[in-house]
């Protein structure tokens, strides 16, 4: 992936913090390298074996990854759960919850 943009220095791409920590990646150093390329943040959450699972219930350090987007060209932040145990409204409900936690609401 790394070598893709390399090669395209004016590609923008939505950055997703689950698909970047299963590349073996930590999350918030590869956003670090490439902000200035991020307009759309995507944030997911993965354990430990990659399985998806709600934000804060995982291995991503939420948190780190806002300090590094804090006052970057990242305007949008979005979030998308693949698959849950629960129904939509639980799962989402987890995520959200976290969510405002981390940003102070």
């Amino acid at each position: 992936m790394d070598k893709i943009l390399a090669d395209i220095p004016e590609m923008a791409f939505e950055a997703d913090t689950a698909w970047i920590k299963c590349g073996g990646e930590i999350p918030e150093k590869y956003i670090r390298t490439h902000l200035s390329r991020i307009p759309i943040m995507h944030f997911k959450d993965v354990e430990a074996d990659n399985s998806i699972t709600e934000l804060g219930n995982g291995i991503i350090d939420f948190q780190e990854v806002l300090n590094v987007i804090r006052n970057s060209n990242v305007e949008w932040v979005s979030y998308e759960q693949d698959s849950s145990d629960l129904t939509p409204i639980e799962s989402t409900e987890i995520s959200i919850k976290y969510f405002k936690k981390i940003i102070g609401e």
